[in-house]
C-alpha cells in the first residue's frame, strides 16, 4: 500500500481487503474503488499463515466476516503462530473519501492501462499507429 494513514503503518505492513465477483479479470485490474458511503476500518492483526503482523482496511460490515469475534480483546502481544484465535484491533474508521489518495500493489504488475509521469500525470499506455 502507498501513501497510507500513520495508522496503518505502526503494526506490520498494510493491505486493502478486497473481494471480487469476477476473479478473471484479476490480471487487468489497475484500481481499487471504495463506497463514499461505506464505512472502513483498520485493523492490526497477523497474517494467519506466516504470523507475520499486519494492519487491514476493509469494509466495516465484513470485519466479522474475516475476522473471528471469539478472538477480539486478545491481546495482540500474546499470539503465538499456530494459534487457532488471531487477536485483531481497530485502529481507525473511515468513509470511502478519507481513502482517497492511497494506492495498492497491483497484483499482477504487467497488465497498464495508463502511463504515470513523475508528477503523477496519467496518459494512455497504448499508441496508437498513425
Amino acid at each position: 500500500m502507498k501513501n497510507p494513514k500513520p495508522e496503518m503503518t505502526e503494526w506490520g505492513t498494510p493491505y486493502f481487503l478486497a473481494w471480487t465477483t469476477t476473479p478473471w479479470t484479476l490480471p487487468s485490474n489497475t484500481a481499487l474503488c471504495v463506497g463514499p458511503k461505506i464505512d472502513y476500518v483498520a485493523v492490526q492483526t497477523y497474517n494467519g499463515y506466516t504470523g507475520e503482523k499486519m494492519t487491514v482496511v476493509l469494509a466495516k460490515a465484513l470485519l466479522y466476516t474475516h475476522f473471528n469475534k471469539k478472538a477480539e480483546g486478545l491481546a495482540l502481544e500474546d499470539y503465538k503462530p499456530g494459534d487457532k484465535l488471531i487477536p485483531f484491533k481497530i485502529v481507525g474508521e473511515y468513509k470511502g473519501p478519507d481513502l482517497a489518495g492511497m494506492e495498492y500493489e497491483q497484483l499482477i504488475p504487467w497488465v497498464k492501462p495508463v502511463d504515470v509521469d513523475n508528477e503523477g500525470n496519467w496518459a494512455s499506455a497504448t499508441k496508437a499507429s498513425v
